[in-house]
This record gives structure tokens, sequence and C-alpha cells, in this order.
């Protein structure tokens, strides 16, 4: 159970840093920086198609790629020829943020769903494809009174089993010597035996 629990917190915490570096490759600030001497350079060629203002950069597109000019460089005439587009200002880390807790509110209750969609689903192609619990319970455990001091024959064979009903009685004491319960029993021999 424990280590379900470590798993667990350590796909969260991965999945977290996936969508951190995610975030930052697609919203860093890749524009080169040009001078102002390459930014009129660049409006005499005419090789400027958009030009956008923020708070501390002026973003020029071009067909080389994208360039940025600080804004304390720029005087009102340098681009008297350009449409200037203003930031809006909206921070695309909030929409990414709200991004996220929709789609965790959705795993979370797509989970919800799953786990209790028998309780909340009456359709009939569900119930004809679940277990008849009445069948189960009519199952009863057999009982024997066979012991193994009526068991003649291979003493080895009965001590493995008389262990192993040990451990199932009492795992805690051999859980403190780091023993682990077994996922089944193997038992092997001659036919005839049982």
């Amino acid at each position: 159970m424990l280590s379900s629990k470590s798993n667990r917190i350590i796909l969260i915490a991965s999945a977290v840093l996936v969508v951190i570096l995610i975030a930052y490759a697609f919203l860093r600030d890749t524009a080169k920086v040009a001078s102002l001497n390459d930014v009129e350079v660049m409006l005499e060629s005419k090789q400027v198609e958009k030009v956008t203002a923020s708070k501390e950069y002026f973003y020029l597109k071009t067909d080389h790629g994208l360039y940025k000019i600080t804004a304390s460089q720029v005087t009102p005439e340098l681009f008297l020829n350009q449409k200037v587009q203003f930031d809006s200002g909206s921070n695309i880390l909030i929409w990414v943020f709200i991004l996220v807790l929709v789609l965790g509110g959705a795993s979370f209750t797509f989970r919800f769903w799953l786990k209790h969609r028998l309780i909340f689903d009456n359709s009939p192609k569900l119930k004809a494809s679940t277990v008849d619990i009445s069948a189960a319970e009519a199952v009863m455990p057999v009982k024997s009174d066979v012991t193994f001091a009526d068991i003649g024959g291979i003493t080895d064979v009965k001590e493995e089993l008389e262990e192993i009903i040990d451990f199932l009685k009492n795992p805690v004491r051999y859980r403190n010597f780091g023993a682990r319960m077994p996922r089944g029993v193997l038992l092997v021999g001659p036919p005839g035996v049982g």
C-alpha cells in the first residue's frame, strides 16, 4: 500500500514537472534582441510585417524571425509608417493555470464516475455484464475434518505446508523478518498423493 501511494506521488510530481517544462518551452521569450540601427534598417527595407508593443519591449515580426527592442530606445517617429498593436496584457500563464485546473477537475470527475458507475448507471447492458451477486454468495467454502495428523508419509511437505499456514495466521511475525506474502503456492508431486 505504501509503495502504491509513493508511486502515485511520484507520478503526480512528474506530471507537474512536465507541465512546467512545456509551459516554459512555449511561453519563454524567443525574440532576438535588435539594436536601434538594425530596426531602422529593417523598417527602411520594409521587412517588418507586424509591430507589437508591450510595457518593456517592441516586438517586430519579419520573414527572418521575431526581434525585440527595448521601449526606452524607441522614439515616436520610428514607427510612423507602421501600425503598432498594443499587447492586451492578458497573461498566458493564467490561461495555462486555468487549463490545468479544468483538466485536473475533469480527470477527478472521470475517476469518480468510473468508481461509482455501478451505483449511478441502471442500463441493462451494464447489468448483463456484471456478475450476479446472489450466485456468488451461494458458494460456501469446503470444510474438511482431515488434519495433518491424518496424513502419513512425506514429512517435509507437511512441514512446508505448516509453515505456510503459520505465515497466513501470523503475518506480522514474518513481516518483521522482511518476508513478503506469497502470491500463491505451487504444489508439485507425483500423481495420487493429493
